[in-house]
């Protein structure tokens, strides 16, 4: 146990600084009591019972990186769509690619959104 804690205090210090990248959340969003910097201490953080919240935030961050995929999977649809010049075929995939691109994104954004909340209820 105390491997775990001191790698993750570890990875904390050389993280915490940092700001978010795109409106990433940092993992450690979850954790309580929270971490403060420049130090980032998580000494405080009981084990196993802290690794809910850090799998939470890990979780989250996975969730937000899809749904940045998603927006650009959009981005390039539309970009397909207005490069087809009439072709029946390409029209039809890229109008495919662009539904199915906003399907995933809807269901990021509600998937996000239950594991904030259920994050911000843990602990």
């Amino acid at each position: 146990m105390i491997v775990f804690a001191k790698m993750f205090n570890y990875f904390a210090a050389t993280s915490c600084n940092s700001g978010s990248f795109f409106g990433i959340p940092h993992w450690w969003e979850f954790v309580k009591p929270q971490p403060k910097p420049p130090a980032c201490d998580l000494s405080g953080v009981k084990f196993p019972d802290g690794i809910w919240p850090i799998g939470l935030g890990v979780l989250d961050i996975m969730l937000h990186i899809a749904g940045l995929v998603a927006v650009f999977a959009v981005i390039y649809g539309g970009i397909s769509y207005m490069t087809a010049t009439g072709n029946a075929e390409k029209v039809t995939s890229a109008r495919k690619g662009i539904t199915n691109a906003l399907i995933g994104l809807g269901i990021v954004l509600i998937a996000t959104q239950v594991v904030s909340f259920i994050g911000g209820h843990v602990g």
